[in-house]
């Protein structure tokens, strides 16, 4: 995979009444690192992260990527790059676990399909996070633990180069979150991705290798 080097630089959000949602902050962050982002409610953190995802988003100082700004990348390059799970997914339309888990294909799936070495990977991961037995369930009748961990491993099976997950472990059980913080480190490690996370829940993560920004 292709190495990537982000670079934020005074980056700012105030919203459109004036309040400041996000503080000048700048960082730097590469390929194979991890970034915890923790801080008190209403610190800016989720607007940090909305700030750098989404390509048309209003905010003062720049994003770099690789030394180019977002201008400088189209809209579908920047969003092949850059993926980011909110923490508020609602399922659209009546759909199984199964199905949910391979949208994480869909870009890539032939008229055919998706292809047996997809749905394969797609059952690897699911075992990984213990969820394999709701494959054939209507994801719409799950817990919200259950389908946090969905959208988990459907984030993880894209495989993007930028990930940005907005408390990823706030349904998760106590089990669960120190699975997820032990994976998200492995994960990182093996397929040399950039992760930035929110989270509150940093005491569940008991790796060493990492960096953290706080809000204030």
């Amino acid at each position: 995979m292709k190495p990537y080097h982000l670079k934020v630089d005074k980056l700012s959000v105030i919203s459109p009444t004036g309040k400041i949602r996000l503080p000048s902050t700048s960082f730097e962050l590469a390929s194979g690192e991890i970034l915890y982002i923790t801080g008190r409610n209403g610190s800016g953190k989720s607007s940090l992260l909305h700030a750098i995802a989404d390509f048309n988003f209003d905010h003062g100082g720049e994003v770099l990527l690789n030394q180019r700004t977002k201008k400088n990348f189209s809209e579908k390059e920047w969003y092949s790059v850059v993926h980011r799970l909110g923490q508020f997914n609602r399922l659209q339309f009546p759909i199984k676990v199964s199905d949910l888990l391979l949208m994480a294909f869909y870009r890539q799936r032939t008229s055919s399909g998706y292809t047996t070495e997809q749905v394969e990977k797609a059952k690897r991961v699911a075992d990984e996070f213990q969820i394999s037995n709701l494959w054939d369930k209507p994801a719409h009748q799950l817990s919200g633990g259950e389908l946090q961990l969905c959208w988990l491993v459907q984030i993880i099976l894209q495989q993007a180069p930028v990930v940005l997950l907005d408390e990823p472990t706030q349904y998760l059980d106590v089990v669960n979150r120190h699975h997820f913080f032990s994976y998200l480190h492995r994960y990182v490690q093996q397929h040399a991705v950039m992760v930035l996370c929110v989270t509150h829940d940093l005491l569940f993560n008991t790796e060493q290798n990492y960096k953290q920004l706080e809000l204030i």
